[in-house]
């Protein structure tokens, strides 16, 4: 029995190859997927183009890598690339950017990297800035040690009255403070939302500083200073 079986089983076989032979499978040839590509402008807080800035895009599992760097113009663009991405944007002395999309056409896309340093504070025009969610506190022991933080500097070049005046919308709160050149309190708001007015009497030559909170992620606001001269 075990011979026949053995027997029949090869015949079985040998008319499956036979048939193969006859009757080949047409095999289909799979078409490449489709790649597009993502160009992109970064630029600072003040929309300054930033050249040199480095940017970085991985595959939804980060098994792949692209990356390319903005030209003298803040311009960036990669090609072949498609699907879940996340998308990290990096240069010296400013904070990261990083934002996650599906890529399924061709896309521009615009970046706003923060500096770690304190910026300028400028007089007499509406700034558009924001505290970066991913900035360190400024005074952790002092202040609060979860909150991050955005800060300005001001040199007085005249005495007087220094008015601060900060708007945002969101249900995030946001304080602000004066420092001294001594790095003491000066003048403070605290649990105010939307709306911050401040004033502090500020002496010609010396630098002061001003710290913008968040509690506790990114948050956009509007800051105007005006300084009034006056003993």
């Amino acid at each position: 029995m075990r011979r026949i079986l053995a027997f029949c089983t090869v015949v079985a076989l040998g008319t499956g190859c036979s048939d193969a032979r006859k009757n080949p499978v047409a095999i289909q040839p799979i078409a490449p997927a489709a790649t597009f590509t993502l160009s992109g402008i970064v630029r600072d807080e003040e929309g300054t183009a930033l050249p040199g800035a480095t940017v970085t895009v991985a595959d939804r599992y980060s098994t792949r890598f692209w990356t390319t760097s903005t030209n003298q113009a803040g311009v960036f663009q990669l090609t072949g690339i498609s699907g879940q991405l996340t998308i990290r944007v990096t240069r010296e002395d400013y904070y990261e950017s990083s934002s996650s999309l599906r890529l399924d056409s061709d896309l521009t896309i615009a970046f706003f990297l923060t500096r770690t340093e304190a910026l300028e504070l400028p007089l007499g025009v509406l700034l558009h800035t924001r505290v970066p969610g991913r900035a360190l506190p400024c005074d952790p022991t002092r202040w609060d040690s979860m909150a991050p933080c955005r800060r300005f500097r001001f040199t007085a070049q005249q005495t007087g009255v220094l008015n601060i005046d900060i708007t945002w919308n969101g249900q995030l709160e946001l304080d602000a403070v004066v420092m001294s050149p001594r790095g003491d309190y000066m003048e403070y708001s605290s649990g105010i939302r939307s709306h911050i007015y401040l004033r502090a009497q500020v002496e010609k030559g010396q630098t002061y500083e001003i710290r913008v909170h968040s509690y506790y992620s990114e948050q956009e606001f509007d800051l105007k200073a005006e300084l009034v001269p006056g003993g």
